[in-house]
């Protein structure tokens, strides 16, 4: 069946129209709850087992569920000898009237829909934007709803689209080029050229199947490594900004807490306390 997306209740009277935030489980963790908007998490580390409307499901990284409203969840992180722990970002929201059309997916249990993007460059678009959405909403503008929903709006039309449509050739080598070389300067001139396209098509290109410009979707890799090498290895903070691309250290330290909400000293220390 299709999971049901229909106008719901008017959230102006007892809820948000968003609110979201990132989230780092210990293993053995475990909650539950009852959600009254629509929900959308997705698994960037680990592994979670839940259960929604008594049926089970195992999330893993790059999974992205979409929760009806009216759904009850139980969670619980595994534990054991080889269990790290999960991290993910959520968006709780009140869709507007023309999202509902994109919310519709399969459903993988009723009132829950289960994606695997682990493979697929929509897992980088999503986290980025899903990310983006939630630092804004922390951030204390008075307008951080507003704002939060325009973000999360650019997430769920890239899921819609990108979903229903092939990644395109030019982008693929685009994105290879870019796990490649990350480590060195780069201009969206260069990776334009590595791919034989224009700058202009290359970036209206990434926009559309990406949700990200050339140069967000380098950072973001950059990103990633950075995040790999702090949980990884005790190397140097300096060390990992040159590894990942940076010449400054101190630049590297900005954008890294732009990126994850924490300084790269902040993040290493909280990775290490989900290592059993």
């Amino acid at each position: 069946m299709i999971i049901k997306a229909t106008p719901h209740h008017d959230p102006a009277q007892t809820d948000p129209i968003f609110y979201g935030n990132t989230a780092r489980h210990v293993p053995g963790q475990s909650s539950q709850g009852r959600f009254t908007q629509w929900a959308v998490t997705l698994t960037m580390t680990g592994a979670m087992n839940e259960r929604i409307n008594g049926r089970e499901l195992h999330m893993r990284r790059g999974y992205l569920s979409i929760v009806a409203p009216d759904t009850d969840i139980w969670w619980q992180v595994p534990h054991g000898a080889n269990a790290s722990g999960w991290e993910g970002v959520w968006a709780v929201f009140h869709p507007r009237p023309h999202w509902y059309a994109w919310l519709q997916f399969p459903e993988t249990v009723p009132g829950c829909a289960v994606l695997r993007l682990e493979n697929t460059l929509l897992f980088g678009a999503m986290r980025r934007l899903l990310l983006k959405a939630t630092r804004v909403y922390r951030g204390g503008s008075p307008d951080r709803e507003a704002w939060a929903m325009l973000i999360l709006e650019r997430a769920l039309l890239a899921l819609h689209t990108g979903r229903r449509q092939s990644i395109d050739e030019r982008v693929q080598q685009a994105m290879e080029y870019l796990n490649t070389h990350y480590a060195s300067s780069m201009t969206v001139e260069e990776i334009a050229r590595a791919c034989h396209v224009s700058v202009s098509h290359l970036s209206s290109l990434f926009q559309m199947q990406v949700g990200a410009s050339p140069i967000e979707a380098l950072e973001q890799v950059r990103m990633q490594r950075a995040q790999e090498m702090l949980k990884m290895s005790f190397a140097p903070i300096n060390e990992i900004a040159a590894a990942v691309g940076y010449r400054s250290s101190s630049y590297f330290i900005q954008r890294f807490r732009r990126f994850t909400g924490q300084t790269p000293r902040e993040f290493r220390r909280a990775a290490s306390t989900l290592t059993p």
